[in-house]
């Protein structure tokens, strides 16, 4: 690796831990139990958020700090923050993983209480207690 590619991935590393650390360090900070911020869905959406964009932020500084003259707008190709080669494409991954991380979480569940496996917190899920109880 060299000198120039190593500089990139520390600024890359250090800006995207360093800024997720500070996302997280007010759950922290108040006393309660790390996952007790997730009880809210505005909370837990923004601080998902939040994360998730983080690592395109990295890339950004790094771009920034590596960038030479050119067009204003070449940064999204240069960096990959593109659509890809294929729009449609992209957006219909999109879209289905969108849709497809909800349905993989319910089957796992419904698989999870049709073949009567231990389930330690069914009470947290609205209508599984009953499923769950009548299949005992």
């Amino acid at each position: 690796m060299t000198g120039d590619k190593r500089r990139d991935l520390i600024v890359f590393s250090a800006v995207t831990y360093g800024l997720a650390w500070l996302v997280a360090l007010p759950l922290w900070l108040r006393g309660e139990q790390p996952g007790s911020p997730f009880e809210s869905p505005l909370s837990s959406v923004l601080t998902s958020f939040a994360l998730m964009v983080l690592p395109t932020v990295g890339v950004l500084v790094v771009w920034l700090l590596n960038r030479g003259t050119g067009h204003p707008w070449d940064w999204r190709r240069k960096t990959g923050l593109t659509w890809g080669p294929d729009k449609r494409r992209t957006l219909l991954l999109i879209g289905l993983a969108w849709v497809g991380t909800p349905l993989v979480v319910i089957a796992a569940v419904a698989a999870t209480l049709l073949r009567r496996w231990p389930v330690h917190d069914v009470g947290a899920i609205p209508g599984a207690t009953g499923v769950a109880e009548r299949h005992s």
